[in-house]
């Protein structure tokens, strides 16, 4: 069975239709995930890669230049598994 989550989650909480998409902001469209730079990062990625890094770094005693690749790599991961990269 496949479920439609938008329209499931309306329907419990009592919207007769599925939530507006529009509002979303649109996914950055980059074919290779490994070209994505920090200043690609929008708004709340942004500031989650740079506490990453920064984690890494100065609490994780790595260098900075591979904090800030390991952040990368995690934030990809996370905007991948949150369908927002495609």
């Amino acid at each position: 069975m496949i479920i439609d989550a938008p329209t499931f989650l309306g329907r419990l909480f009592g919207q007769e239709s599925a939530p507006d998409q529009s509002e979303r902001p649109p996914a950055i469209a980059i074919k290779a995930p490994e070209s994505i730079t920090p200043d690609d990062l929008t708004g709340d990625w942004r500031e989650l890669y740079e506490e990453r890094a920064a984690v890494r770094e100065y609490h994780g005693g790595q260098a900075r230049e591979h904090a800030e690749a390991e952040a990368m790599r995690e934030i990809v991961t996370a905007m991948q598994a949150a369908g927002e990269l495609t």
